[in-house]
């Protein structure tokens, strides 16, 4: 296969801010978008449409195509995938539809757009798995996090330990070395944002993603995952580190 004929245009910070969970590339006329989700997301579907928007002006603007030209532009065809490890799905693969939104479902639309969702987790997905090494042994080491942090290790320790269980000439054992603190930072903004999150609206009060966000940048920035951990679970503590930095 020739690996110059595939070209990457993933698009800055549309999805994410924070970090980049999404490639896209141009190959064979086709332009496929892969995402990755570790809590369900039912607006995926919107969300691709939006990403879809932008990599097609960037495809335009790039091979010098106008919307208002008179000959027909040639748009690469769209496919759309989420690779998801989140707790508790069950199916090897499932789709999303945009339609499946629509304040009207009984009404025919003009359009749609269909997302397929790959379920990533271990034991899950085997023919994708033994074709794809690296995604195999990912699968392995968030399972191998959630168990130890099941058996009581903190957030740190469990990731350290889960890096290490890691086979030796396995493809990201290195990369996940070498970047232990930034995967570090990674997983526990995961846990905390679900779990703070939940923790505000089951108490009746929408502090706003935003300050989440916010004190989860500091805590971060300052290394302090324990932190982080412990204000998912302990509302008191919580509300102790928002008023030490200002946020309520």
């Amino acid at each position: 296969k020739d690996a110059s004929a595939i070209e990457i245009n993933t698009l800055e910070n549309l999805l994410y801010v924070r970090t980049h969970n999404d490639v896209s590339f141009i190959l064979d006329g086709g332009l496929s978008i892969f995402e990755h989700q570790s809590s369900p997301s039912p607006n995926m579907p919107l969300r691709m449409l939006e990403y879809l928007v932008g990599l097609y002006d960037k495809y335009c603007a790039k091979n010098g195509y106008n919307s208002t030209q008179y000959s027909r532009i040639p748009l690469p065809v769209p496919r759309f995938v989420v690779f998801s490890n989140w707790e508790g799905e069950s199916d090897d693969e499932s789709v999303m539809r945009l339609s499946d939104m629509f304040m009207r479902p009984g009404m025919e639309p003009d359009m749609d757009l269909k997302v397929r969702v790959i379920n990533v987790n271990a034991g899950h997905s085997n023919d994708i798995m033994t074709r794809c090494r690296p995604l195999l042994d990912y699968s392995t080491f968030v399972e191998s996090v959630r168990s130890h942090r099941r058996s009581g290790l903190e957030l740190g320790d469990a990731v350290d330990r889960a890096i290490e269980e890691l086979s030796g000439d396995s493809p990201i054992r290195r990369i996940l070395m070498g970047n232990r603190t930034e995967v570090k930072g990674m997983i526990a903004t995961e846990y905390d944002e679900k779990k703070v999150s939940e923790l505000f609206y089951r108490d009746g009060r929408n502090v706003g993603h935003k300050d989440i966000l916010k004190l989860n940048s500091i805590l971060l920035k300052e290394k302090r995952y324990d932190d982080l951990e412990k204000a998912s679970v302990n509302e008191e503590y919580l509300n102790q580190l928002l008023k030490q930095y200002g946020l309520i």
